[in-house]
């Protein structure tokens, strides 16, 4: 269906874009950063599992406003 986004959750962003391998690597580089896991805007579908009920210091709580796709994170 052109044109519509499937907002999805329970799948970490970092599972989707970062090999098994990769990962660790990945969120080791975010932490010296002093950055968190951000929505992930894809085509068909946007994830916002940022992690947030996982122990791991790059988690974030992602809201995204869909009048206007403003994201927010706690």
């Amino acid at each position: 269906m052109s044109g519509y986004k499937v907002i999805i959750g329970h799948t970490k962003v970092i599972s989707l874009i970062k090999s098994e391998e990769d990962r660790v690597k990945f969120a080791q580089e975010l932490e010296q950063k002093s950055d968190h896991l951000h929505i992930l805007h894809a085509q068909g579908f946007i994830d916002i599992d940022c992690g947030s009920g996982y122990e791991m210091s790059i988690k974030a709580l992602a809201c995204i406003r869909l009048e206007d796709m403003v994201e927010f994170y706690v």
